[in-house]
C-alpha cells in the first residue's frame, strides 16, 4: 500500500465516521430508494442543487456454485473479502438535468492456503448524466416519476491485464471502458412506493496485448458481452423519517467474443435480493443501511462465487 492510498483510505474512513456520529440526516437514494440499476450513488432530490455522499461496502465470498447449481463451500483457509469506499458528487445543472461522479477506493484481502494478500487501490470512476422526464402526480394513479440516465465508467483500477499479484487479489476492475444507459421509475401510494430500474451496459472493444503485466505472444481483440440489469423494489414509509425497502435485481450477461468469434460459455446471469433501511434527519442529512444476498436465487450462480454485501450510505445535500 503506497503512502497516498494510506492517507486517502484514512481520510474516507474518518470522514465517514464523523458523518455517522454527527447525526446525519438524509437517505442515500442508491441504498434505500430502489435505484439499484443507476450507477451514480447520489441522486439529487427536488429542492436540492448539490449532494455529497459516501457509500461504504463490505463484500465477502463464501464458496462457489458449480455448473449444476449446487453450492460448494470454500475451505477454512480460503477466503476473499472486499471493502470499498465510494465518494459520490452530484450537481444539478438545471431543473431537469443533473450530473454525478463516483470516485471509489477499494481494499481487498484474500487468503489462499493460509497465504494472505491485501491491496488498496483506486477503482473505476464514472461520470453520469441524469434527466428528469416526468414528475409523480399524486392525483393520477398511473403517472409515475420517471428519469433517464447515461454514463461512462473508466477502467483506471487494476485489472487482470495489469495486475502485479500472482493470485490476482489486487484486481478491482474488468479493464474495460463501459458506457451505459437506463431509466428509473417510481410511484408513491402512501405509505408505500413502488420502484423499477433498468440499465443496458456496453463495454467497448479492447485490444489485449498483456496479461498480468506480461506481453502476450498472440494479442487478441476482446469484446466483452453486453449486460442488461433490472431491479424492482418496494419502499415502506415507517413514519416521516424512517423507510424500509425490499428489491429484487436481475443481471444478464450476453456472450463475449474474441477476434470476432463468440464464446458461448461466457454468458452469465446473476439474481439477488436487497434489504434496506434509511433514516432522514432533515432535508440535508441522511443515512442508509442495506444488505444484498443471492438468496433465494443461488441456482442462478452457476460457475460463479457466492457473495454477500453489507453497505452503509451517508449523504449531505444543499440548495
Amino acid at each position: 500500500m503506497n503512502m497516498f492510498s494510506k492517507y486517502l483510505s484514512s481520510f474516507l474512513l474518518l470522514f465517514s465516521l464523523l458523518l455517522t456520529t454527527s447525526h446525519v440526516r438524509e437517505v442515500l437514494a442508491a441504498s434505500c430508494h430502489g435505484g439499484g440499476g443507476g450507477q451514480s450513488i447520489v441522486v439529487i432530490p427536488s429542492g436540492q442543487h448539490y449532494q455529497v455522499g459516501i457509500l461504504n461496502s463490505y463484500t465477502f465470498t463464501k464458496g462457489q456454485v458449480d455448473p449444476y447449481g449446487f453450492y460448494l463451500p470454500s475451505s477454512e483457509d480460503t477466503s476473499l473479502s472486499t471493502m470499498a469506499s465510494t465518494l459520490g458528487l452530484g450537481y444539478r445543472l438545471s431543473e431537469s438535468f443533473q450530473v454525478g461522479i463516483n470516485l471509489p477506493l477499494i481494499y481487498t484481502q484474500q487468503t489462499l492456503s493460509q497465504t494472505k494478500n491485501s491491496h488498496t487501490s483506486m477503482g473505476d470512476p464514472l461520470v453520469e448524466l441524469r434527466y428528469g422526464l416526468l414528475d409523480d402526480l399524486a392525483f393520477l394513479k398511473l403517472h409515475p416519476q420517471l428519469s433517464l440516465y447515461g454514463g461512462l465508467r473508466l477502467p483506471l483500477g487494476t485489472s487482470v491485464y495489469n495486475s502485479s499479484d500472482p493470485y490476482g487479489s489486487d484486481v478491482v476492475s474488468n479493464g474495460l471502458t463501459t458506457s451505459y444507459v437506463g431509466f428509473n421509475a417510481s410511484k408513491n401510494y402512501r405509505p408505500i412506493q413502488l420502484t423499477c430500474d433498468g440499465s443496458f451496459f456496453y463495454p467497448f472493444t479492447k485490444k489485449v496485448t498483456k496479461m498480468k503485466s506480461n506481453s502476450l505472444s498472440n494479442p487478441y481483440t476482446l469484446k466483452s458481452g453486453n449486460q442488461i440489469q433490472l431491479s424492482e423494489g418496494i419502499n415502506v414509509f415507517l413514519g416521516s423519517k424512517l423507510v424500509a425497502s425490499l428489491s429484487l435485481s436481475q443481471l444478464w450477461g450476453l456472450a463475449s467474443s474474441v477476434d470476432g468469434k463468440k464464446v458461448s460459455a461466457s454468458r452469465s446471469r446473476l439474481f439477488s435480493t436487497s434489504l434496506g433501511l434509511g433514516y432522514t434527519f432533515n432535508t440535508s442529512w441522511g443515512i442508509g443501511l442495506s444488505y444484498q444476498t443471492p438468496f433465494p436465487f443461488e441456482r442462478y450462480l452457476a460457475k460463479q462465487s457466492k457473495t454477500q454485501t453489507i453497505s452503509l450510505a451517508i449523504t449531505y445535500g444543499g440548495s
